[in-house]
């Protein structure tokens, strides 16, 4: 009678146990694959309010004209004020250039600013003012003992000169007012610039 007790004790105690462990196995089991699937799927990470400066902006402005590159382009060479000179100063490859009595010598001051082509020049440059008279500057023979031919420099390295306007006839003369410059550059690029002289 006693050994019968005892087996169904050991019985009983093997059937808890395995009833205990089994349990157990169920419990974890939601718990590792809620474990597994927080790895796979990862949260998104919300992004920052504030713009990383170290990245680059490339994607950000493809779409946008870069206004800057225009506007060092527009102003590369700017035009100053029309001024009439003497012209029995007026130089031609280094000698007197014996101008006609009725001419008038003129000259528009050049400054050429961010040029970085080596070697860019004016070839050649056109006034046209509002009246629709043209004035073609005079090639880079022409210029005085103090004020400098800018047709022919390299831009890179002159970075100030002039364009001189050479009138025959005393009737049709350069006046203060507004007009185009067409400078043709050694790249066979034309400028046309609205000047104010």
């Amino acid at each position: 009678m006693k050994k019968s007790y005892i087996f169904i004790i050991v019985i009983v105690a093997l059937a808890a146990i395995l009833m205990a462990l089994f349990y157990f196995k169920e419990k974890n089991k939601p718990e590792q694959k809620k474990a597994e699937s927080q790895e796979v799927q990862k949260p998104a990470v919300p992004k920052p309010d504030y713009e990383d400066s170290s990245k680059p902006k490339e994607e950000e402005n493809k779409d946008k004209p870069n206004q800057e590159v225009q506007d060092k382009k527009e102003n590369r060479i700017q035009v100053h004020g029309l001024k009439e000179i003497d012209k029995d100063t007026v130089l031609a490859d280094g000698s007197d250039a014996k101008l006609p009595s009725t001419a008038r010598v003129f000259v528009l001051e050049v400054k050429a600013k961010e040029v970085k082509e080596a070697k860019l020049k004016i070839v050649s440059a056109t006034l046209t003012t509002v009246d629709k008279e043209k004035y073609m500057a005079e090639g880079a023979d022409v210029n005085t003992k103090t004020i400098a031919n800018i047709v022919g420099q390299d831009l890179s390295k002159a970075h100030k000169g002039s364009l001189f306007f050479i009138t025959l006839d005393p009737g049709r003369t350069l006046k203060k007012g507004k007009g185009q410059l067409s400078l043709t550059l050694s790249n066979q690029e034309v400028l046309t610039l609205n000047v104010e002289f």
